[in-house]
C-alpha cells in the first residue's frame, strides 16, 4: 500500500503541478485523519505522520462526506477549508487546495489533497476529475492491501491448526455423516494400530461397520 500511495501522490503533484499532494486515510476510531504519504514537488521529497482531528474541523470533514470533490480556489476564505487557516494552511503556505474523498464500500475512508502554495489556482473540472480518479486508485489499492492482509492471515490460521492437528496426542478426525473419514491426524492412527493416516483411511472406509461395538 506504502508503495501505491508514494506513486499516486507524485503522479498527482507532477500532473496537476501542485506544490504537495497526500494520501490520509482515516485511523481505526474515525476520530483523526492521518496522512500515509505526502510527495513534495519542490524538494521531491515524501514525509507521513501528520494528523488531522475531526473534532477540530467539523465543516471540513462534513463536506468529505457530502461532495466529491472539495475544489477550493481560495482555500483561505472558501467556508469548506478555512477552518484550517490557522494551522495547517499556516504551516505550509496554502492558498489553493483540491481533495477528493477516498471511498470504500459507500464509506468515506480517506482523501487525496492536492495542495497550492503562492497565487490562488483555480481548478478546472478536468482537474477535479482527474483528483476523483486517483482517489479511486487508493481505494483499489486499499482493497489490494486488505486482501493480502487476510490471505496471509488464513494461511498463518490454517498453518497454526495444521501444527495442532499435526502434533496433538488427542486422536482428532473428521467424517462424513455416512461414516468415512475425511481427515485423520497421526494420534488417531496410532490409537487405531495403524502406521499412518493414510493406512488408517484406506482400511477402515466404514466407521459404523468397522470401529463402533454398536453402530448407533
Amino acid at each position: 500500500l506504502q508503495v501505491a500511495l508514494r506513486q499516486i501522490t507524485e503522479a498527482a503533484a507532477h500532473t496537476l503541478d501542485a506544490e504537495a499532494a497526500g494520501a490520509w486515510l482515516y485511523d481505526q476510531s474515525r476520530s483523526k485523519l492521518q496522512c500515509l504519504d505526502q510527495f513534495h514537488r519542490r524538494n521531491h521529497q515524501h514525509s507521513q505522520g501528520t494528523q488531522l482531528a475531526v473534532a477540530d474541523y467539523p465543516v471540513y470533514f462534513k463536506a468529505l462526506e457530502e461532495d466529491r470533490t472539495i475544489a477550493a480556489d481560495d482555500a483561505l476564505s472558501d467556508s469548506r477549508t478555512r477552518e484550517f487557516v490557522g494551522s495547517y494552511f499556516a504551516e505550509s503556505g496554502i492558498t489553493s487546495t483540491l481533495d477528493a474523498p477516498v471511498r470504500l464500500g459507500g464509506q468515506t475512508v480517506g482523501v487525496i489533497c492536492i495542495e497550492q502554495v503562492g497565487s490562488v489556482r483555480n481548478w478546472t473540472v478536468e482537474e477535479q476529475n482527474f483528483a476523483a480518479s486517483l482517489a479511486d486508485l487508493v481505494s483499489l489499492a486499499i482493497e489490494a492491501s486488505d486482501r493480502d492482509r487476510t490471505q496471509n492471515a488464513l494461511r498463518q490460521a490454517e498453518q497454526k491448526y495444521r501444527s495442532i492437528f499435526e502434533n496433538a496426542v488427542e486422536g482428532i478426525f473428521q467424517t462424513t455423516p455416512e461414516g468415512q473419514f475425511l481427515s485423520v491426524n497421526p494420534a488417531l492412527a496410532r490409537i487405531y494400530g495403524y502406521a499412518t493416516p493414510e493406512e488408517l483411511t484406506s482400511n477402515l472406509t466404514n466407521i459404523r461397520q468397522q470401529a463402533y461395538i454398536n453402530p448407533q
